[in-house]
């Protein structure tokens, strides 16, 4: 029972984590961020702990900027069919 509650915490927990960093965070600056992540780990910058945590944000990163664009995506194709419909 435990273990399920845990990993309803987590799961509440990230998507708290992913609900705040969308309300404060730009697409530019999550781009900016992601890319950052990629040039320290080309360039071994980052040691085994810093590379999870890394590699955590770096997924949160490109969640969102998937997200952004997705909504993005829509509301144009939105703005063109009302468009079409005038």
């Amino acid at each position: 029972m435990f273990g399920r509650i845990g990993i309803f915490a987590y799961i509440c927990n990230e998507i708290n984590n992913h609900i705040q960093m969308e309300k404060t965070i730009k697409y530019e600056e999550a781009l900016h961020e992601l890319e950052q992540i990629v040039k320290m780990m080309e360039n071994d910058e980052l040691d085994i702990d810093q590379m999870g945590e890394k590699l955590k944000r770096a997924q949160q990163l490109i969640r969102l900027c998937k997200d952004r664009l997705t909504k993005t995506d829509e509301e144009i194709k939105a703005i063109l069919a009302d468009a079409d419909n005038s």
